[in-house]
C-alpha cells in the first residue's frame, strides 16, 4: 500500500540522518526516537515489511552512532573523557551477569532471547550511544529536536498506510501476522510532553512556546492513542512533578507565575485527554480499568517473588534469565525490573542493580545543582532527569533488565555530564561561583576530577 507521503518521508530521513553524522546531538536524538521512525519506515516502505528485513533498520541507526562518534572523536579526542565511570561499570556488570546466568537457568531458550541474542542493542546503548553527549551544552541541543523530530516522526506514524486504530489501541498492521509495539508509541509521545512542556530558554520568540505546548499535547495525544495507560499516567505525573524544576523562583511574581502555569498545564492536559479519549477507547481508560491494569502487575511481582523467597539456595546467584516462564505465565518476564533481577540474578545481581541506580540518583542531584545558574541549563538538567526519571518508572511496569534499552543509556549519560561539568566548573576555580553553591557539597572531589573517572 503506497502512500503520497512516501517520497517525503524518504527524504527527511535522507537528510537528518546525513546531517546527524557531524552534529552527535541529532544521533542521539535519533536513538531516543527511532522506534518510532523505524515503525513509520515499516508502514510506508514495502520493502521494510518483510519480517526477515526488521532488523537491517536496527544496522542502520546502529551504524549511524558508529560513524558519528567516530567522526566526533577524530575532531575531539576529549569527548571520550568519562566514558568510565561508575554507572557504565555497574550497568555493563550487570549486563555480563545476565549473559554468565544462562549457565544456571533452568529456562535457557527464554533466558537467550532475552538476553544474549539481544547482545547488539547492549553495545548499542551502553558503550556507544553514551559518547554523543559530553556536556550540557550538548544535551541542551537535544531539547528541540526530541520535540521536533519526535512530532514529525509521530505524525508520519499516524498517517501511515497501515496504521489503524483496532479496539483501543493505535497499531501499525505491517504484515498479517506482524503488528507494532504500543508501548514504544507511547514512550516516544511522553518523551516529547516532557522535552516540550520543560523547556525553558532565553531569548526565544513569542510563538515558539504555543508551538512546544501544541507540540507536547500532541504527543500525549499519540501516547493515549496507543492505549498504553500506564505510560501516559507516569509521564503526566513526571512532568507535574519536575515543572517547578525547570523554572527558578527569584520572586513572589515567579511564584505566582508558576503556579498559574502548573494550573494551565493541568487544564490543558485534561482538554487533551477529554478530546484524545473517544467511546473507541473509552472502556480502557476507565478508573475501574486502569486500577485493574495495576493491580494485574501487583498480583504478578508477588507470584514471583514467594517462589523464590522459598528457595534459599536461588538467593545469592538466583534463578538465571529467563526462569520466570518457568512459572507458568504467559507472558516471558515479570514486567517489573528490580524483581526480575532479584530473582533471577539474586543477591549478588540485585546488589549491582542498586548501586547503578544509587550512582544514578547521585549525578542527578549534582547535574541539577550544577545546572542553577543558567536558565537553558537547569531546563536541559530537568528534561534529562524527566527522561531518566519516567523511563525507571516504566521498569516496574514492563521491560526486561536482560535487554539493556534507554533507561541504562540515560543513566550512563548523566553520570558523563555530571562529571564533565564538575571538571569544567573546578577548572574554572568556581568554588563558590555565580551560581549559589558551593563546590564542598561534592565532597571537595572536583580538584580530582581531571584525572579520575570514579570521582
Amino acid at each position: 500500500m503506497s502512500s503520497p507521503l512516501t517520497p517525503f518521508l524518504i527524504l527527511a530521513l535522507v537528510g537528518v540522518f546525513t546531517y546527524a553524522i557531524w552534529r552527535p546531538w541529532i544521533c542521539f536524538t535519533l536513538v531516543l526516537i527511532f522506534p518510532v521512525i523505524e515503525q513509520s519506515i515499516q508502514s510506508y516502505i514495502p520493502f521494510f515489511q518483510d519480517p526477515s528485513k526488521f532488523s537491517l533498520l536496527n544496522f542502520v541507526i546502529a551504524g549511524l552512532v558508529g560513524i558519528t562518534v567516530s567522526v566526533r572523536f577524530i575532531n575531539a579526542p576529549q569527548t571520550l573523557r568519562y566514558f568510565l565511570n561508575p554507572v557504565f561499570i555497574l550497568a555493563l556488570l550487570l549486563q555480563v551477569f545476565s549473559y554468565v546466568s544462562l549457565a544456571w537457568t533452568s529456562e535457557y531458550d527464554n533466558g537467550f532471547a532475552l538476553s544474549l541474542a539481544n547482545y547488539p542493542y547492549a553495545i548499542l546503548y551502553i558503550i556507544f550511544t553514551p559518547l554523543l553527549l559530553s556536556s550540557l551544552d550538548d544535551f541542551r541541543r537535544v531539547r528541540i529536536p526530541i520535540t521536533v523530530i519526535g512530532s514529525i516522526a509521530l505524525i508520519f506514524f499516524f498517517f501511515g498506510p497501515t496504521v489503524r486504530l483496532l479496539g483501543t489501541r493505535l497499531v501499525s498492521f505491517i504484515t498479517s501476522s506482524e503488528s507494532s509495539n504500543p508501548l514504544v508509541l507511547a514512550r516516544v509521545g511522553i518523551m516529547v510532553l516532557l522535552s516540550s512542556l520543560l523547556t525553558r530558554t532565553e531569548g526565544l520568540a513569542k510563538w515558539v512556546t504555543p508551538a512546544l505546548i501544541v507540540a507536547g499535547l500532541f504527543g500525549l495525544g499519540m501516547a493515549i492513542l496507543s492505549g498504553s495507560r500506564g505510560q501516559v499516567v507516569l509521564g503526566v505525573l513526571v512532568v507535574g512533578l519536575l515543572y517547578p524544576f525547570a523554572r527558578e523562583v527569584r520572586n513572589l511574581k515567579n511564584f505566582f507565575s508558576l503556579f498559574f502555569g502548573l494550573f494551565l498545564l493541568a487544564a490543558l492536559v485534561y482538554t487533551t485527554v477529554s478530546l484524545f479519549i473517544s467511546g473507541d477507547n473509552m472502556e480502557r481508560w476507565t478508573g475501574e480499568s486502569i486500577t485493574g491494569g495495576a493491580v494485574g502487575r501487583i498480583q504478578l511481582v508477588g507470584e514471583t517473588i514467594v517462589p523464590w523467597m522459598s528457595s534459599p539456595s536461588e538467593w545469592l546467584f538466583g534463578n538465571g534469565a529467563g526462569a520466570f516462564v518457568g512459572l507458568g505465565f504467559p507472558e516471558a518476564y515479570p514486567h517489573n525490573q528490580p524483581v526480575e533481577v532479584l530473582t533471577e540474578l539474586g543477591l549478588v545481581g540485585f546488589m549491582i542493580y542498586l548501586g547503578m541506580v544509587f550512582f544514578s540518583v547521585k549525578y542527578s542531584v549534582e547535574l541539577f545543582k550544577r545546572s542553577a545558574g543558567s536558565t537553558d541549563h537547569r531546563s536541559s538538567a530537568t528534561i534529562l532527569i524527566g527522561i531518566a526519571l519516567f523511563g525507571f518508572l516504566l521498569t516496574l511496569k514492563q521491560g526486561t533488565v536482560h535487554n539493556s534499552g534507554v533507561d541504562m543509556m540515560v543513566y550512563i549519560v548523566i553520570a558523563r555530564l555530571a562529571l564533565f561539568e564538575r571538571h569544567e566548573q573546578a577548572a574554572d576555580g568556581d568554588d563558590e561561583d555565580d551560581h549559589g553553591y558551593d563546590d564542598d557539597e561534592f565532597d571537595d572531589a572536583s580538584a580530582e576530577a581531571s584525572v579520575s573517572y570514579w570521582s
